[in-house]
């Protein structure tokens, strides 16, 4: 397993070269002059200043130069000085770095516990939970994440007033504070992937519950929580940790948003903010590392393909 996971970790060299060379490209393309925009329409006009901050930042030299510059340092640890905050960009990224690792994560937790239960039940239990099911999941998918967020804003601001909703309180002055804070961009944030659980949750537990082994089980007189536990859902994981893994590029992907409308200062708002002022050297280091986060999940999720199943064996 060490040497699969080595493997998989070697395979993000072309990943991570290929995701800095596309992010690169992509905010150079947008339009606009990034001198001007440092400068200021007012200051722009002097075209020696103009000349200067090009040769300050780099802007004078073409742009494959300066992709390979960036990345000799970028391969060094040194992402660059943002534009605009005037600090390192790897130490920024690494201070808001945890307060999107701790949403994605109860996001995760939230999601796989919620469509987990609504799609074994619905698979399990009848007509009523297959309606309800049914419901949720297309629900789920068709609400976007900032609407629901918005919609938790305005009602449970107003209706469950303990929990805070635009306020974000550091777990180290509040730990109580700081969670409830968290409970509506958790529950914004996966919903949408809970409902897409509960839909692959749902065909695996079917499919399982027809297998031969699940009906030798039950006529054995096996209890039925011993039989769903042992043998239906630990079939239903496989397919359940590849959806997770796969969505785990639209979840982090979903924070830029959910962080913006709820306040948070994580890796998601300062994303947003990266793009509104175009600091490309701070929003090619939250690419970078967002990429990184989403190999890494799904890194995870084949190594627990053998866990689950010890007849698998990963090359």
């Amino acid at each position: 397993m060490l040497t699969v996971a080595l493997r998989r970790i070697a395979m993000l060299v072309p990943i991570l070269l290929g995701v800095s060379m596309l992010t690169f490209g992509a905010m150079h393309m947008i339009p606009g002059d990034l001198a001007v925009a440092l400068l200021g329409v007012d200051n722009a006009q002097d075209p020696v200043a103009l000349e200067n901050i090009r040769r300050k930042y780099g802007l004078d030299q073409p742009l494959p130069v300066q992709y390979v510059k960036w990345l000799g340092h970028a391969a060094r640890g040194d992402f660059g000085q943002s534009l605009r905050l005037h600090v390192p960009v790897l130490d920024e990224i690494l201070r808001r770095l945890p307060v999107t690792v701790e949403l994605a994560f109860f996001s995760v937790v939230f999601g796989l516990n919620v469509g987990g239960a609504i799609g074994t039940l619905a698979a399990m239990r009848g007509r009523g939970w297959s309606i309800f099911g049914r419901s949720y999941i297309m629900l789920g998918v068709a609400v976007p994440s900032f609407f629901l967020g918005t919609l938790l804003i305005l009602f449970g601001g107003r209706y469950i007033p303990f929990i805070p909703t635009l306020e974000y309180v550091s777990i180290t002055e509040d730990p109580a504070r700081h969670l409830l804070g968290l409970v509506y961009p958790v529950i914004s944030l996966g919903t949408g992937l809970a409902a897409v659980i509960a839909e692959n949750t749902w065909s695996a537990v079917a499919e399982a519950m027809n297998l031969e082994h699940v009906r030798v089980a039950r006529a054995k007189g096996l209890d039925e929580r011993r039989v769903v536990t042992r043998h239906i859902l630990r079939n239903a994981l496989i397919p359940i940790t590849t959806i997770t893994g796969l969505q785990m590029a639209f979840l982090l992907g979903g924070t830029i948003i959910i962080e913006s409308i709820f306040a948070i200062p994580g890796l998601g708002r300062l994303a947003y903010s990266a793009i509104n002022l175009r600091d490309y050297p701070l929003m090619q280091g939250i690419v970078l590392v967002i990429a990184v986060m989403v190999v890494l999940a799904n890194l995870l999720a084949d190594l627990a393909y053998a866990l689950f199943d010890p007849r698998i064996r990963l090359s």
